[in-house]
């Protein structure tokens, strides 16, 4: 369906997550302003799952628009997102939350600004959100993370040292090394 119609700002108004989701996947076929504002006001749901959608179906907008206004949302956005419960799920399918849309989307954007913003995120422990993060930033082409990498391996983060050893050989940050051999 590609026509606007009021009714959508109706079922914006109920704020049940699963309308709200299907609304903003039916908006990303909606090309116009009335449509792109709703999903933007999507980007401030409480739900996660419907600011992930939100997300995908603005990131075709062009980065000078969109890049801003996920930069401004990327603080108070939610990290849950929907994954495998375990390895008997038949059914592998995993649905992004709203953080790590909207970061993925600012590298696809090639959104450079975003820079100061992500280099934060790498102070998790979270190790979906620190190599999405790593990998948008490594996209952007800086390494303004390798002080993020060296802080980890001094205070010796045991559940992402694999993952940073990992990063260190295959992007050869030399600049890691005596972190590295500091933790080891």
């Amino acid at each position: 369906y590609e026509k606007y119609d009021s009714i959508y700002e109706d079922i914006y108004k109920t704020n049940l997550d699963n309308s709200l989701y299907a609304l903003a996947k039916l908006l990303g076929n909606i090309k116009g302003n009335s449509s792109r504002n709703l999903l933007v006001k999507l980007l401030d749901n409480k739900n996660s799952i419907v600011q992930g959608e939100a997300v995908r179906q603005l990131s075709s907008e062009g980065s000078e628009f969109i890049g801003p206004i996920l930069l401004s949302k990327l603080s108070k956005a939610g990290e849950d997102g929907i994954y495998p419960q375990n390895l008997m799920n038949p059914v592998q399918n995993s649905v992004d939350g709203g953080k790590i849309e909207i970061i993925k989307t600012l590298g696809d954007l090639e959104y450079k600004p975003a820079i100061p913003k992500l280099l934060p995120l790498l102070n998790t422990d979270n190790e979906y959100l620190f190599m999405t993060t790593f990998n948008v930033l490594n996209k952007l082409g800086t390494k303004d993370y390798i002080p993020y990498l060296n802080n980890h391996l001094e205070k010796g983060t045991n559940d992402l040292i694999y993952e940073i050893c990992d990063l260190i050989t295959e992007n050869n940050l030399t600049e890691c090394i005596p972190s590295l051999m500091s933790y080891i």
